[in-house]
């Protein structure tokens, strides 16, 4: 009897390009980050082992090792568009941000390990409430989101900058969830591809969720764009994914949805030979069907 297998594909030499060549030869057991979720319901999936994960590298296929729910210590940076367009959605966002940090109790059981930030982008990035394990701490802050009249903002730096944050801070699961909306974006020409390496380089989970709100003949602007790449290719690119909502009201639920997925993610370990060049594809395969699977590098032990 056939056994159906779900694949993602991937390029390792793209989603692993800063990972040190010692890497690659020295270690025989390779861990990854595989969040799993049912195709049709988007719910998490947790009852899966080491009999349902199938690695290939460069179509050879690796022994699977083991297959558990992630447990390492989270560190969440939640980044709120506070611009002048997101003044009609402010209260969304607080209810949503709020919901969020509540949920990190209940549904993940956040401790005294896992740290979790509040920043914002409308201007320059802005620390709102610095690195913690305080959930009243950061329900507190969600109600201090604000609007600036008059601001645009600079998306692809503060993703940049929080990217490098984690880099600094050694982060060993670092996740980053983005809530933009669509106004002029003024950031400095960064190209997003140069963005994708540092999230790729900081091993990096990136979400995106992206509320419309003004004009999109007045979002059009080169750093819009490049704005848009980077809410897009960030989270393809290190195992995230990007929500687009048509209006105010699924704040929350977008965001609860990210939370369902996090407490999803398991650490996949398998064997490989040692050998001086690093393998070119990887592809990671489920065998049970209708499941939607998305792999994050986790960084080396």
């Amino acid at each position: 009897m056939s056994i159906r297998t779900n694949w993602l594909m991937l390029l390792v030499g793209v989603m692993l390009l800063a990972l040190p060549s010692a890497a690659w030869t020295q270690a025989t057991q390779q861990q990854l980050f595989v969040t799993v979720v049912d195709a049709t319901t988007g719910q998490g999936v947790h009852d899966l082992g080491a009999e349902h994960f199938v690695v290939q590298e460069d179509g050879v296929q690796r022994q699977i090792l083991g297959a558990s729910l992630a447990t390492e210590p989270l560190e969440i940076a939640i980044l709120v568009d506070t611009s002048e367009a997101a003044r009609s959605i402010m209260r969304e966002v607080q209810e949503g941000v709020s919901a969020f940090v509540e949920g990190l109790r209940f549904n993940i059981g956040l401790g005294v390990g896992d740290q979790v930030a509040l920043m914002t982008f409308g201007g320059a990035r802005f620390i709102l409430v610095d690195w913690t394990s305080d959930l009243e701490q950061l329900k507190e802050g969600a109600t201090k989101l604000r609007s600036r009249q008059g601001t645009g903002t600079f998306l692809p730096d503060a993703v940049n900058d929080t990217a490098k944050d984690f880099s600094d801070r050694e982060a060993a699961r670092p996740v980053l969830v983005v809530v933009s909306a669509d106004g002029i974006d003024y950031s400095s020409h960064r190209d997003f591809r140069r963005i994708v390496q540092e999230l790729r380089g900081s091993y990096t989970l990136m979400y995106s969720v992206f509320i419309p709100t003004a004009s999109r003949r007045m979002t059009l602007n080169w750093d819009s764009r490049e704005r848009d790449a980077v809410l897009t290719e960030g989270p393809r690119q290190t195992g995230g994914r990007r929500i687009n909502l048509s209006g105010r009201q699924a704040i929350t639920g977008a965001l609860m949805s990210i939370q369902n997925e996090l407490t999803s993610q398991y650490v996949v370990t398998y064997h490989r030979p040692e050998s001086p060049v690093p393998p070119e594809r990887l592809s990671l395969g489920v065998t049970r069907p209708n499941l939607t699977v998305r792999l994050t590098p986790r960084k080396p032990q």
